[in-house]
């Protein structure tokens, strides 16, 4: 949908920042592949999936990325009750703006933006 909502934004500023230590370069070298290896071979011979063995774990420690800043201590699913403390919390803080003389350059290039955009004082 064509809707912002600063709540999403929020949620999605988590996520793309989980993505970027995700994309980090990593140490991969003959250790790291047999450990690993061991890992599957050790879940795939039973019940047990290897996100919740190895990689929440991982996670939740920080080893992976940070931790995910919506998850709740009881592991139930608040993310959107987390999010809109967190929000909540932004918006009380003081609005930064952009300087006059960039805001004036910005409405001098682009003809029709609306008005109501113009933090001016």
């Amino acid at each position: 949908n064509s809707a912002f909502s600063p709540l999403q934004a929020l949620i999605d500023d988590a996520h793309y920042k989980m993505l970027k230590a995700f994309l980090q370069e990593t140490d991969i070298n003959d250790k790291s592949i047999s450990k690993v290896s061991s890992q599957i071979r050790q879940t795939v011979e039973t019940q047990q999936k290897l996100y919740i063995n190895y990689v929440r774990p991982l996670m939740r420690r920080g080893k992976l990325t940070k931790p995910y800043i919506f998850e709740s201590k009881d592991g139930r699913d608040r993310v959107i009750e987390l999010a809109q403390c967190a929000l909540d919390k932004t918006l009380k803080q003081p609005a930064c703006y952009l300087p006059d003389e960039v805001i004036k350059e910005v409405f001098d290039e682009i003809p029709g933006i609306l008005s109501v955009l113009d933090t001016r004082k």
